[in-house]
């Protein structure tokens, strides 16, 4: 008893700190990865980001250190400016002892004579304001003149957000060090306050050199170069920089990079960004853009996400090349052949010309290998060679040797669920864009160019998957089968999931040429949304064959275009029912015992039974009620968790069903559902499954009854809960909520009440807890929203709402103010069925 009494002294203690805030959402990592074998400052941006205590990158050979914290970077309290604005003054005059400084008056003096209002010392300043502890430190004078111009532009150059409030919410200044040996590649990386984990972003580690944009970095190549064609001095000045205030200093500009580097930067309100390389005549460049990638779904930006466009700019200032997509995805990526020796320019901006904190991107460029197409969009076999063609190829063709893990000599590796190989280095080289090969346990089919517009048609036999390209503007691709009547074939085509630069086409034809069915993209308005793909190109039709006979399908590409990139991979079938399963959130940050969970299934080839979530056996973990029922896409349950841990976790579940008498077992794969442009929902897949849990519940209850409780609209229905007997809640009610409990420090003093999470049609009418049993008396009410249908099937989901008196400990510190309700954790989820 006295291990419970403890565990809720705790709970109530430390939960108001945290638990009844929203979830920490990374907005931005700046800059969003590094050199292995370095050590640098990032500034991570979101909702309640500040209130972290550690920063965590996924994987190995990564560690981080939080440096500062803060709640806003802009200087919108006059006093303070002052006080900034003087010690930023003093600390160019120490930098640049030579340079004439008119005689000011104190500003912080003179804000504070016309506000009113004391001004705050330095030292408290210098606390809540990133980077001002680093104004005074000596070091390598380059490096010093270059922070003074990235403080100033941080706090002082005029910009058109200058003086809104802050959208970010909160900013965190952490030190990264990544070791020489760590993977290569993309990770995740979230933040962990007393509270739980954050939401993850993206982090990415790369061998190649990279450097920061220096702001102002707007020049243009004719403001690189002298008259006589000679380079200006790095210090140069710039009339443009602000004179006025003693900041008339020589702009600090990034050099002309050495090639393959790595440009990071970002776009603000008003800004275009410019850097410059040094490249060879003839040289094939591969400049490769993560900027959507790196915060793919913006939810109050129109469209909802960064969308960069890059430009090239030889010497004399010409445009010569543009690019502002690749194929199907917003990133662009440009392959340039440079004309001759020389200096050039990359410009970046917003194809809209906004900017924000969080448009950050990252731009590798150099003769980097990048592949434009190949013999086959997947693996015909293990063993079987793909022919591959592009730029700066270290070869001409890669041998799939599956393996669960990749090595410096680019071994690809297969993934966990065997339904692709993934090679991210070859031959010793780096691929910055990683090359993905969907596998097939059916027999595969290279087409070889026999199906073109002159109807030439290709026998298969079913089932088949068929590798092919639609290799000339306006071709069609023509296979044919022999089909009974009543059977069920399904024709699925995959192009532009895969990479390639076509929007197929389907149709199913009968022995007598009649069409009998016809699909363009197999997601309809509705979604599926899932990851980052937003155009769904890629069809997928079902239909029952109404005679004997041989039936042709056929495949083209709307954009009639064809060519090497214009690939698809296309399964001709009988139904093969299956499905995925996507539960979010992915890091959960536990109230009390429990937390809510959504999962949604992605039904496939006419799956349409029930889905079961199940645990590991032996697993602290438990879904409760985790039941998606038969014809539904999606349920929400409770996740309970019977550990307590110090570091975050990870942990699996699976997805069980079954179709045509066999049982169809899946992981369920961890996803984050993100918001687009105010309306647009999507889940984006993570790498695992992540669990913060610091504290135990209020107390420990279950279902006295795990049948589904039948509902009849407009009556009353009941639901009982077994309570655990060692806290004190018993003999409480709607009517008389307020607790007490006697501890160390006193008496402690509540009230408890318990609400329908999210439900427009069910309310809590009264709740009673006696005799080891909580009682719900729910009341089922038709919606008032007339469009709104009830579900048949679901779970009723119950918050725990908790208040506490004031709490001391050793006279320091205070829990939640009485009458003050906080969401504590939850009842496990009941099913319930709707009855007619």
């Amino acid at each position: 008893m006295k291990r419970y009494c403890c565990s809720i002294f705790l709970f109530f203690l430390f939960a108001s700190s945290g638990w009844g805030q929203p979830q920490q959402r990374i907005s931005f990592v700046y800059p969003a990865g590094g050199e292995r074998g370095t050590t640098f400052d990032v500034l991570i941006g979101g909702r309640q980001v500040q209130r972290a205590t550690r920063v965590l990158v996924s994987g190995k050979g990564v560690s981080a250190r939080i440096l500062q914290r803060t709640s806003s970077l802009r200087l919108n309290e006059a006093t303070e400016r002052g006080v900034i604005r003087d010690y930023f003054i003093d600390q160019v005059k120490r930098v640049y002892p030579d340079l004439e400084v008119p005689a000011f008056k104190n500003l912080a003096r003179q804000k504070g004579k016309d506000t009113g209002q004391e001004p705050p010392a330095l030292e408290t300043v210098m606390k809540r304001r990133l980077w001002l502890d680093e104004l005074g430190k000596e070091g390598d004078p380059d490096a010093v003149k270059t922070f003074l111009q990235r403080f100033y532009y941080e706090y002082f150059v005029p910009r058109p957000d200058r003086f809104l409030p802050d959208p970010i919410g909160g900013y965190l200044r952490v030190e990264i060090t990544i070791a020489p040996d760590a993977p290569l590649g993309f990770r995740e990386i979230c933040l962990v306050s007393p509270g739980g984990i954050s939401v993850s972003g993206s982090f990415h580690i790369t061998p190649c050199r990279e450097v920061c944009e220096i702001e102002p970095n707007e020049s243009g190549i004719q403001d690189l170069l002298s008259a006589d064609g000679s380079r200006k001095s790095p210090d140069q000045k710039d009339p443009r920089l602000a004179q006025k205030n003693g900041q008339n200093w020589g702009v600090v500009r990034l050099p002309v990079q050495k090639l393959p580097i790595l440009f990071n930067g970002q776009i603000r309100a008003g800004d275009f960004d410019r850097f410059f390389f040094e490249a060879r005549k003839g040289e094939k460049l591969a400049l490769i853009v993560w900027g959507r990638f790196l915060s793919p779904y913006l939810a109050d930006a129109v469209p909802g996400w960064f969308s960069p466009v890059i430009a090239v700019y030889d010497d004399t200032g010409k445009k010569l090349q543009t690019a502002d997509h690749w194929r199907f995805d917003p990133d662009p990526i440009m392959l340039f052949k440079v004309p001759r020796d020389g200096t050039y320019m990359l410009e970046v901006q917003d194809a809209l010309y906004r900017g924000r904190e969080d448009f950050v991107y990252r731009i590798a460029v150099g003769a980097f290998p990048f592949i434009t197409s190949g013999s086959s969009l997947g693996i015909v076999k293990e063993g079987d060679p793909i022919m591959l063609k592009g730029w700066n190829l270290p070869g001409k063709k890669i041998t799939p040797r599956f393996s669960r893990t990749s090595n410096e000599k680019g071994t690809g590796r297969i993934s966990k669920d065997l339904s692709a190989y993934t090679v991210d280095q070859w031959n010793g080289h780096w691929l910055p864009v990683p090359l993905r090969f969907p596998i097939s346990d059916l027999p595969v089919l290279c087409e070889k160019d026999l199906a073109d517009r002159e109807e030439k048609t290709r026998k298969i036999d079913l089932p088949v998957v068929i590798e092919g390209k639609i290799d000339r503007p306006y071709e069609r691709d023509h296979y044919s089968f022999t089909g009974q009547k009543g059977d069920q074939i399904v024709v699925d085509a995959d192009s532009v999931s895969l990479g390639s630069d076509m929007d197929p086409f389907i149709r199913l034809y009968d022995p007598k040429g009649k069409l009998i069915a016809s699909n363009d993209d197999r997601a309809d308005e509705k979604g599926p949304n899932i990851g980052l793909e937003t155009h769904h190109a890629d069809p997928c039709l079902l239909a029952v064959l109404p005679k004997d006979g041989e039936y042709t399908v056929e495949i083209v590409d709307l954009l009639n275009r064809g060519g090497d990139a214009a690939a698809y991979r296309m399964r001709i079938s009988k139904p093969r029912p299956d499905f995925t399963v996507y539960g979010s959130p992915a890091s959960m940050a536990f109230r009390g015992d429990r937390m809510i969970v959504d999962f949604t299934a992605v039904r496939k080839d006419g799956f349409d039974g029930e889905i079961r979530i199940t645990a590991p056996k032996g697993s602290s973990f438990r879904p409760e009620s985790a039941v998606i029922p038969a014809g539904k896409d999606q349920i929400t349950c409770t996740l309970y968790s019977s550990g307590l841990f110090e570091d975050p976790e990870t942990f699996s579940l699976s997805a069980v069903g079954k179709a045509e008498g066999r049982s169809i077992v899946r992981p369920v794969i961890p996803a984050d559902n993100m918001e687009q442009a105010f309306i647009y929902h999507h889940l984006v897949p993570r790498k695992s499954f992540q669990i913060y849990k610091k504290f135990r519940g209020p107390f420990y209850c279950s279902l006295k009854d795990s049948d589904p409780v039948e509902i009849s609209l407009g009556q009353s229905v009941q639901i009982s809960y077994k309570l655990d007997d060692h806290f004190p809640f018993f003999g409480l009610s709607n009517e008389n909520n307020v607790w007490k409990q006697e501890t160390k420090q006193g008496m402690k003093k509540g009230k408890i009440d318990f609400v329908i999470h999210d439900s427009p049609f069910l309310s809590v009418e009264r709740w009673e807890a006696k005799e080891g049993i909580l009682l719900l008396t729910l009341k089922a009410a038709p919606p008032d929203d007339p469009e709104y249908k009830v579900p048949e099937k679901g779970n009723i989901i119950v918050d725990i709402m908790m208040s506490t008196a004031n709490v001391k400990k050793n006279g320091k510190g205070k829990g939640a103010g009485p009458g003050t309700m906080y969401l504590r954790s939850y009842l496990p989820a009941a099913p319930y069925t709707i009855h007619p």
